[in-house]
């Protein structure tokens, strides 16, 4: 049986984009539907969700891995 080991809690969280994202998904609800600029706050707040996927997948593929 393998041994049990406790993850730390920070290692599969948003981290330091916990932050950006809340100022860019605030940002985004500020601008008007169907705007230029709504779109762009909108691929801001994709990329910050996708970059947070990808730290978590990373992490858990470095932790199943060892």
């Amino acid at each position: 049986m393998a041994k049990r080991r406790k993850i730390p809690p920070t290692a599969l969280t948003k981290g330091s984009w916990g932050g950006c994202l809340r100022r860019a998904q605030k940002a985004l609800s500020r601008k008007m539907k169907g705007s230029r600029n709504r779109e762009k706050a909108r691929r801001k707040v994709a990329k910050i969700h996708e970059q947070i996927k990808n730290t978590r997948s990373d992490c858990l593929h470095k932790l199943t891995s060892r």
